[in-house]
């Protein structure tokens, strides 16, 4: 299992400038905002937990798609684990 930490480290060498996440139970799916009208999964990388393996997101919601637990901003305190936008937990 990686952490938050290393998945971002992860994602950001795979697709610069990603700003926000959606943690699911078995991913962290990584975007950046300005793309985020994007057709076809553009503008997105997912990273397994279990295994740092990179995926697009259609591969993602094909194949792994879980429950979502929580969605943030990478400059909230909530990438900290401290729940979603606002800092406290999702109510998904």
């Amino acid at each position: 299992m990686i952490t938050y930490e290393r998945a971002c480290e992860i994602a950001a060498g795979q697709m610069p400038n990603i700003d926000a996440c959606v943690e699911y139970e078995n991913a962290y799916m990584f975007q950046r905002r300005a793309e985020n009208h994007s057709i076809g999964g553009h503008g997105y990388i997912v990273i397994l937990k279990d295994s740092g393996k990179a995926l697009s997101r259609t591969e993602y919601l094909e194949k792994y798609a879980a429950e979502q637990i929580r969605e943030f901003d990478l400059s909230t305190p909530a990438r900290s684990g401290k729940g979603g936008k606002s800092g406290k937990p999702s109510s998904k």
